[in-house]
């Protein structure tokens, strides 16, 4: 899915562009834990394709800043030998071995967030804002015009990204990451504070 919009580019619309593109393709599946979707099916298809995943949205390992490549054994054995000595410490490492093992805390990390996500998402529409549908771990929101919530949400300490700039919004759209239930819950608090 898009950042900061959280729509996903549909696997037909991928693969439609593959072939025409000359170079190394990057795909970013850093959400796709929480999207489903992926073109690792057919990764083979393409000697060009790379999809980049991480650990710290599903598995919960952000702070370790630890994801993988999925690609052909040529574009791997490539990125291999240009890789830093020790791109990932032990301890990191260790970690994300860890995680992966842990399917079953994985699969519920996963649907909590989801659930916590789509009803964060029905909260703010309740409140007659506007929400796009998302497949990540964060909603984008779009405000009326002549407000300014990121300004009165950060005097309450909740910090959210003001993405009206780089959208070109003439509203504001603010992308939000889905927290913990407790800060969900004073998030909603401030937000009904606002549109009251």
């Amino acid at each position: 899915p898009n950042n900061p919009t959280g729509l996903l580019s549909s696997r037909d619309e991928l693969r439609s562009l593959l072939p025409h593109l000359p170079g190394i393709v990057f795909v970013d599946e850093c959400y796709y834990e929480l999207s489903g979707e992926t073109l690792a099916d057919v990764v083979c298809a393409y000697p060009n394709l790379i999809l980049l995943r991480s650990l710290s949205k599903g598995f919960g390992l952000a702070g370790l800043r630890v994801g993988y490549a999925v690609a052909s054994e040529g574009l791997i054995d490539r990125m291999a030998r240009s890789a830093l000595t020790f791109p990932v410490n032990c301890i990191a490492q260790a970690a994300a071995l860890a995680a992966l093992e842990d399917r079953e805390l994985y699969h519920e990390r996963v649907r909590r967030l989801v659930i916590m996500r789509e009803e964060l998402s029905e909260a703010f529409r309740a409140q007659g804002l506007e929400v796009l549908p998302s497949r990540t771990n964060f909603i984008m929101t779009f405000w009326p015009e002549g407000t300014s919530p990121a300004s009165h949400l950060a005097e309450k300490g909740i910090w959210v990204s003001d993405q009206t700039k780089a959208l070109a919004s003439s509203r504001p759209a603010l992308r939000i990451a889905v927290g913990s239930e407790e800060e969900n819950q004073i998030l909603l608090g401030a937000v009904r504070d606002l549109c009251s």
